[in-house]
């Protein structure tokens, strides 16, 4: 037996598909409101280094191995691309993390998961190299996770002082 739709209903499928699906709301725990919390902090922070791409990547790295951190990998992405024959400046993404500091933010949100372990990038634009980072303080508000929850401050601390 064949089935056969009627155009409308084809087309009426598509569209539901196509249809995004409805804004996220804020944890009823938030203390400010997603729209509030991206209006007044970035994603993202990056600073700009005055060393070369291989030199930040290896200063980043001893400053990561100087505290109790676990550097789970190290990706080069620049290399990733040359390897499927095309270009990239350089790109080095460093994927570390504590379980003192992740499991408290998991602990609030099981879903911080998705953002964890954190990470760094080293990548080249523009004639600089830049080092970027999540806002930690950004992402917590948007998943409602305050100082009472997790040490989001000191986490933040650390990824500036890391940075810096």
């Amino acid at each position: 037996m064949k089935l056969v739709l009627p155009v409308g209903a084809i087309l009426a499928a598509l569209a539901a598909c196509a249809t995004p699906p409805p804004a996220a709301t804020a944890p009823a725990n938030a203390t400010i409101s997603l729209d509030e919390a991206a209006s007044t902090q970035p994603a993202q922070l990056a600073l700009i280094s005055e060393f070369s791409h291989a030199e930040t990547v290896a200063r980043l790295r001893t400053a990561l191995d100087a505290r109790p951190l676990t550097v789970f990998a190290v990706v080069d992405h620049s290399a990733g691309a040359t390897g499927a024959g095309l270009e990239l400046p350089p790109s080095t993404l460093f994927i570390f993390g504590n379980p003192t500091a992740g499991t408290p933010l998991m602990r609030a949100d099981p879903r911080m998961g998705l953002e964890l372990p954190l990470k760094m990038l080293v990548y080249e634009t523009g004639g600089e190299v830049r080092i970027a980072y999540p806002n930690i303080l950004q992402l917590t508000a948007d998943y409602g996770i305050g100082p009472d929850d997790a040490p989001v401050d000191r986490i933040a601390e650390t990824l500036g002082s890391i940075a810096a």
